[in-house]
């Protein structure tokens, strides 16, 4: 059984196109997308495609300054199994079946 890792806004197997790594404090990380070496791509968080809006919940890769990368929060342990929460917890990271890889937010 494989590893599934978010990839930007979609779900996909774990590979150096997955690795992510997390920058700040509880309910404020920033999560940074890994560059390869010698890569020229500029820095890419996870982020809220809209910051002002309650009802849109889709997540796309964005400079790190964007205003939806810096609410994230990660909870649970290696027992549990981990989750992703935006907003104090109010959203948690989710995949949407009907939507194949795609990842969103979704209310709590």
């Amino acid at each position: 059984m494989g590893v599934v890792m978010i990839s930007g806004s979609g779900f996909k197997r774990c590979s150096i196109d997955t690795v992510f790594y997390v920058e700040g404090n509880p309910g404020e990380y920033k999560l940074h997308k890994r560059i390869p070496t010698n890569s020229e791509e500029d820095e890419q968080c996870l982020a809220k495609a809209k910051c002002d809006s309650n009802d849109d919940d889709a997540l796309i890769m964005a400079p790190c300054t964007h205003c939806g990368t810096k609410m994230f929060n990660i909870v649970g342990d290696a027992n549990q199994g981990y989750v992703v929460t935006y907003d104090d917890g109010n959203q948690c990271l989710a995949r949407d079946r009907s939507l194949g890889s795609q990842a969103n937010l979704v209310s709590m």
